[in-house]
């Protein structure tokens, strides 16, 4: 074999290498539910199992609309890589702006909150529906 023949089909290898990889992240829209009804603010937060949270760009996120439903992106791009994850569900009551020391009732309850309490387990994988992705929290 020529070495032009082995550096030709090294280029073609590397090719098609290259268009069978993606990001490898997988499309994860769901909605956020208290009890039956929507939560109509705040955020997503899904952290692979076994994560401290240090890094940042496993972790995929999403703000949730006023329909309840949220979009994950994962550093920048749409989804979340495939794998299980704790899910963190943020939400806090708008601020009065008429009252600075006004306290209003907390939207979920605190566990809902942080990654060390969360009872939320998600597993990400293909051929997933937005019904897979429904996350129901309590006050």
């Amino acid at each position: 074999m020529g070495r032009s023949f082995v550096t030709a089909f090294a280029i073609v290898v590397c090719s098609l290498a290259l268009v069978g990889c993606g990001t490898g992240q997988l499309p994860v829209n769901g909605k956020v539910l208290v009890g039956t009804e929507p939560l109509t603010t705040g955020n997503v937060a899904y952290f692979p199992v076994g994560a401290d949270g240090s890094n940042e760009k496993v972790v995929a996120r999403g703000e949730i609309g006023a329909d309840g439903s949220y979009t994950l992106y994962t550093d920048g791009k749409k989804g979340a890589l495939p794998g299980s994850y704790k899910v963190v569900v943020v939400a806090n009551p708008p601020i009065d702006s008429a009252n600075a020391y006004a306290k209003s009732a907390p939207l979920l309850d605190k566990k809902f909150s942080a990654l060390a309490t969360t009872p939320l387990t998600v597993d990400v994988a293909s051929g997933g529906s937005a019904e897979k992705y429904t996350l129901t929290v309590t006050k």
